[in-house]
């Protein structure tokens, strides 16, 4: 899964506060929390940072 390595290699502070939150929301550890993330990229289409940006607006 080409979205989930992309993500992986650019964890920048935003991508990392929104697992946190994630983390913390949902009680899941970083693993899950980044594997939302791309489920959320890849069903809406969007960037890993788009993702983490809405994750912070805790619409994810």
């Amino acid at each position: 899964m080409w979205v989930l390595l992309e993500a992986q290699m650019e964890r920048h502070a935003t991508v990392n506060q929104a697992i946190g939150c994630l983390m913390a929301r949902r009680g899941c550890d970083v693993d899950d929390a980044l594997l939302i993330l791309v489920e959320h990229c890849l069903h809406r289409h969007i960037t890993i940072h788009e993702a983490a940006t809405q994750a912070l607006a805790g619409t994810v």
